[in-house]
């Protein structure tokens, strides 16, 4: 069973190891890693993404009685 790595904690690492944040997600995930120079993408544009993706599935799925 492989386990999720947060995304922060990766961020954490990364930074503790002296890396670019982002750099141990990169190599989890099979990019190239950035440069330590490098500027930070921002996540919001991931974050905004996904929660419209919930929202699509939410909307699609069927309703769950409480009843």
């Amino acid at each position: 069973m492989e386990r999720r790595r947060s995304a922060r904690t990766l961020e954490s690492l990364s930074t503790a190891l002296g890396l670019h944040p982002q750099h141990l997600e990169a190599v989890l995930h099979g990019r190239t890693p950035p440069s330590p120079s490098e500027p930070v993408t921002q996540r919001e544009t991931n974050v905004m993404s996904r929660l419209d993706g919930l929202e699509g599935a939410l909307t699609t799925s069927p309703t769950v009685s409480t009843t």
